[in-house]
């Protein structure tokens, strides 16, 4: 139970190659969840899309150089499902290091700089983790994304606000999400939402973003870490660096549809 799936490697490959500017990604016809609509028979009415950011969308005065934004879809028909798998992995982490169940894992916290964070050094907290990529590599419901913005073309808030509606639109009538209609997206609380989340006008998101607390949904932590190791490949922290643990968002590329620069 304490394997970290055998993630921990001498040598780390690239990363997926980020899509330029404005570009849709390929289908992948190896993969049978990229196949067009209508070469499979799923009917799954709806996708949540959960999401959560990294950086800060500040101008002046940021320590950092880029917003993120970042998450996965989950078909509403196997949420209960993946809530199910999520709790098993809290159980496993609590049985084995004493983790607090019902502690919120944020990612920047967890994998920060404190040597002793949640009662677990640092070691082990970069173990937990690893598992639950992991768990989230095995997981054939899920399907990965994140936006890139440099903070040298303007506001990052905005454009990503935007590209993130423009490229769910263009998954779902494509087909990367299954036989799917609708989309209903779901974000950690943010300082200021993109202003074109205000009316969504595509065919396939409905109802504006909803906010929800973190701290009482699983599936938010997950986007935060998503967002997080996103981050981290691009700046990563001291200890992550170290540890060859700064691209562990790589373990995802294979469920992605994309680390999109925007």
């Amino acid at each position: 139970m304490g394997s970290d799936f055998g993630m921990r490697s001498s040598v780390v490959p690239d990363l997926m190659p980020r899509g330029s500017i404005g570009e849709c990604p390929e289908p992948r016809l190896d993969d049978p969840w990229f196949r067009p609509r209508g070469a499979r028979r799923f009917f799954f009415v709806m996708h949540f899309i959960y999401l959560d950011e990294s950086g800060d969308p500040g101008m002046n005065g940021s320590p950092t150089n880029h917003y993120i934004l970042a998450g996965f879809a989950l078909t509403a028909s196997d949420w209960h499902k993946v809530q199910r798998r999520f709790a098993l992995f809290r159980q496993w982490a609590f049985q084995t290091y004493g983790l607090d169940p019902g502690r919120e894992l944020h990612a920047s916290e967890f994998l920060g700089a404190a040597s002793m964070h949640c009662g677990l050094s640092r070691a082990t907290r970069l173990l937990i983790m690893r598992r639950l990529i992991g768990m989230l590599t095995l997981g054939p419901e899920l399907r990965f994304f994140g936006w890139i913005a440099s903070k040298e073309r303007g506001d990052p808030l905005e454009r990503v606000g935007v590209r993130c509606l423009e490229d769910l639109e263009a998954w779902s009538a494509a087909g990367y999400f299954g036989d799917c209609h609708s989309l209903l997206i779901i974000h950690d609380r943010m300082p200021r939402r993109p202003s074109a989340w205000t009316h969504p006008t595509g065919q396939r998101v409905i109802e504006s973003p909803l906010c929800l607390d973190s701290e009482t949904s699983p599936c938010l932590q997950v986007a935060d870490l998503i967002a997080y190791l996103l981050k981290q490949s691009l700046s990563p922290n001291r200890y992550l660096k170290e540890q060859g643990a700064q691209y562990l968002i790589k373990k995802l590329n294979e469920k992605s549809l994309g680390w999109r620069d925007v």
